[in-house]
């Protein structure tokens, strides 16, 4: 048996159980709609650090007892920050330990573990965090490939800040922020396994749904800018990222835009597989996959290859993308079984059942994932990547970093 059920508080904070009673424990997730982008003038890394302090797994002098009493149970913990969310995980969970977890999680949520000790922690634990991005060059590539999407703008900031704006955060930085973004109108927890519903419910009140509702927080506007930069090589690899901007009308774009990942990635004579292996420029890596985000979305493509000209692997790469618009769906699909193009999308499939797929989907669509149109019919199909084709690459907008190795 399963179901999944929502329930929203009269402040707008929202519960959301996915039930599956053959499941022998859970996970719960709390997601809040804040992140990067929203960080303060001049506070670049503050969500981020934010995070830390709240739930950094390194942090031992200051810890609650509901904290210590998770982590005596073994239970999996885990925080992570993204340019519009962050969210704070917690699995195998069961009905005997979810109050102690739902209570860890209202630590997090009302500021109670903010500290100034927690902070010295967390700045030390970023510092060696921004020193380990700095060192891995595809993590590098990916930064100022995010710069050149957004130069100056908040989605364009760098998730972990600089150790200069991480230094210069204060307490009463991450108080205030903490209380304007972390609010319950822009917050949900959900929990997916054996948890009926009303226990989640019970557990939740009265603290959750009892919290005062606060002016909803927007995501800040952003606008696309792209544009060319060659940034230093860390190793001897010469890699290039190339990130595409499109705009996903709804939630019914998002397979679509999977599918045409793969159709670009797929070793075809055409798209980006095929412009390279016809003019016989081997990669060690090829990854493209699209990223949504709540204004523009963008679609990535990155590879790293031992060729000797950047240029003639840039160039054809631009030349694949050119190619590949100005096909129809008719002609990409034309060699592709339908079993073939539905078992794509099933390894990208949003499930219910997955913690951070149910948080996201409610969370972005407010919707849980299985409601998110999954596509079927190869006709249907067609007529969609016909109209996203139209609108997919428009030269000179693309986004470019590429670096030599030496």
């Amino acid at each position: 048996m399963t179901k999944t059920n929502s329930t929203q508080f009269s402040n707008f904070f929202r519960a959301v159980s996915y039930y599956d009673k053959a499941l022998k424990g859970a996970s719960l997730c709390l997601w809040i709609k804040t992140g990067s982008c929203c960080d303060p003038e001049n506070k670049e890394g503050l969500s981020h650090l934010l995070e830390h302090v709240l739930f950094g797994t390194k942090k031992r002098l200051l810890r609650s007892d509901i904290y210590l009493s998770v982590i005596d149970r073994q239970l999996r913990i885990k925080a992570f920050t993204k340019a519009e969310h962050t969210a704070f995980i917690i699995e195998s969970v069961d009905k005997l330990n979810l109050q102690r977890c739902i209570d860890f999680l209202w630590e997090i949520f009302s500021g109670k573990l903010l500290s100034n000790q927690a902070l010295v922690e967390a700045k030390l634990d970023i510092s060696q965090e921004i020193d380990d991005l700095s060192a891995d060059p595809v993590k590098s590539l990916f930064e100022a490939l995010n710069f050149i999407c957004f130069p100056n703008q908040f989605h364009g900031r760098s998730i972990t800040g600089t150790k200069e704006t991480i230094n210069n955060i204060k307490i009463d930085d991450l108080v205030n922020f903490q209380r304007q973004q972390y609010s319950p109108n822009n917050s949900l927890i959900c929990v997916c396994g054996n948890i009926e519903h009303q226990q989640l419910l019970d557990s939740l009140e009265p603290k959750f749904s009892e919290l005062s509702e606060n002016n909803k927080s927007f995501l800040p506007l952003s606008y696309w800018v792209g544009g060319v930069k060659k940034i230093k090589s860390v190793d001897k690899e010469t890699r290039l990222a190339v990130s595409l901007p499109f705009e996903a009308k709804s939630s019914k774009d998002y397979y679509y835009y999977w599918l045409l990942s793969f159709l670009l990635s797929k070793n075809t004579n055409y798209g980006i597989s095929g412009a390279l292996k016809k003019r016989r420029i081997k990669c060690n890596t090829l990854h493209i996959y699209p990223e949504f985000l709540s204004q523009i979305s963008r679609m990535q493509i990155y590879l790293n290859t031992n060729h000797s000209n950047i240029q003639y692997v840039m160039e054809t790469v631009m030349d694949g993308l050119c190619s590949f618009k100005n096909l129809k769906a008719e002609s990409l699909l034309k060699d592709i079984q339908s079993s073939e193009i539905i078992s794509s999308l099933k390894l990208v499939k949003l499930k219910n059942e997955n913690i951070e797929h149910l948080a996201m989907a409610l969370g972005e669509h407010e919707l849980f994932p299985s409601d998110i149109p999954f596509p079927h019919l190869k006709n249907n199909i067609q007529e969609k990547l016909d109209f996203i084709l139209e609108n997919f690459h428009k030269k000179n907008h693309e986004a470019v970093v590429y670096s030599m190795g030496s």
